[in-house]
């Protein structure tokens, strides 16, 4: 939740200059979406999504239209239906540059095509399962690291086991497990004092985390070529880069 966040804010804060209502070349993807939305219809809906569609950790993303249908009710409440519904283009709807048109100033992102690859929001159903989720995420992981105000990701990469969340406090935590060991054991390496390294508008970012003349960055690949791996874990000292392993992202 503090990765999304963290962000959303930083691509609000660059673009929000170029803000403007839909040109012509948005408007006719704006329009189809909220007649879709109209219809109130899963199925019709399903068919203006851009997938994977992104959900608030540690709900899993939307892979396709079988699981946005089955999922719709979760996701899209009648208040945001009605909202979207409703929704007027010259009054609601703006496009930011190449990024695409947003409804709310970025409460849902839309394509040029018209479909929706963002929901900036959580519905109450969400907010529950989150919660159902993470008292199980709890009582899944080790006493000592069980305690946390929400999880940013679990990674895995050939050699550690990798949980990343936000603390009551705001701070960053950083456990590590080595392989084969599970996180119901205790983790080899526990550091709280991480900040996160947003790199880009692309949504490229990493969590950095320092110990003792080492440093330990976990870095997250979201725009690039499609051939880079999703996450790497690299360990410097001072300057020098010790290791670099290329991972995977765990759902919880």
């Amino acid at each position: 939740m503090l990765r999304r966040y963290l962000l959303t804010t930083a691509l609000f804060t660059t673009l929000t200059a170029l803000q403007g209502q839909p040109d012509a070349d948005h408007r006719p993807g704006v329009q189809a979406f909220i007649d879709a939305v109209k219809t109130g219809s899963p199925e019709a809906i399903s068919q203006w999504i851009s997938y994977p569609l992104t959900r608030p950790e540690p709900l899993p993303a939307i892979s396709n239209r079988a699981e946005f249908v089955s999922r719709f009710y979760q996701v899209f409440d009648p208040e945001l239906l009605e909202a979207l519904a409703q929704s007027s283009i010259d009054r609601d709807w703006s496009t930011v540059g190449w990024r695409g048109t947003c409804y709310k100033d970025g409460l849902v992102w839309l394509e040029q095509d018209g479909k929706l690859r963002a929901l900036n929001r959580t519905s109450k159903a969400e907010m529950a399962e989150i919660e159902a989720r993470m008292a199980r995420i709890k009582k899944q992981v080790h006493p000592s690291v069980a305690h946390f105000k929400a999880p940013i990701s679990e990674v895995q990469t050939a050699s550690f086991r990798i949980r990343l969340d936000e603390l009551d406090n705001g701070k960053i935590r950083y456990a590590a497990w080595k392989r084969p060991n599970g996180t119901e054991t205790a983790p080899s390496l526990v550091l709280d004092n991480g900040r996160i390294d947003v790199q880009g508008s692309g949504g490229n970012h990493a969590y950095v985390f320092e110990n003792s003349g080492y440093v330990y960055e976990v870095y997250f690949q979201v725009l690039g070529t499609g051939e880079e791996p999703p996450v790497v874990l690299r360990v410097y000292q001072g300057e020098r880069l010790l290791s670099e392993q290329a991972g995977e992202i765990i759902q919880p």
